[in-house]
């Protein structure tokens, strides 16, 4: 299955992901399938991320916290900032991977709000 999304919906989905990458117990060629799937998106947050930082820098100045140096969006740039990243997280990518039927993912738990987001890579049995 080939499927659209926004940057927006794969950092939505991020969360949800990681808990079922972490809990989930699958028979091994669904963990394999789903394996790619899921370094193919966290390997798309990090590039989303690193030009979030990019934009940070952009927009920002160093600043003293309590946890040492750091850069800050200053508010005067804060609305061109999120303009930018707004655009960022509207763009679209796809993500191409082989749906897990709901019965190979056996007694795993998952919450609506997980299932939610996460149920384009699962097909009812």
């Amino acid at each position: 299955m080939n499927v659209e999304l926004t940057y927006r919906e794969l950092a939505e989905m991020s969360t949800a992901l990681n808990n079922f990458v972490s809990n989930a117990k699958i028979p091994a060629k669904y963990a394999f399938r789903f394996s790619k799937v899921a370094k193919h998106i966290q390997s798309e947050l990090s590039n989303l991320n690193d030009q979030k930082e990019k934009l940070i820098v952009k927009y920002g100045k160093e600043v003293d916290t309590e946890q040492g140096k750091s850069i800050q969006v200053t508010p005067e740039n804060s609305e061109s900032f999120m303009e930018e990243w707004n655009g960022i997280l509207d763009e679209k990518t796809s993500l191409d991977f082989v749906e897990i039927p709901l019965s190979g993912i056996g007694e795993t738990v998952l919450t609506v709000a997980e299932m939610t987001v996460l149920d384009m890579f699962f097909v009812d049995d």
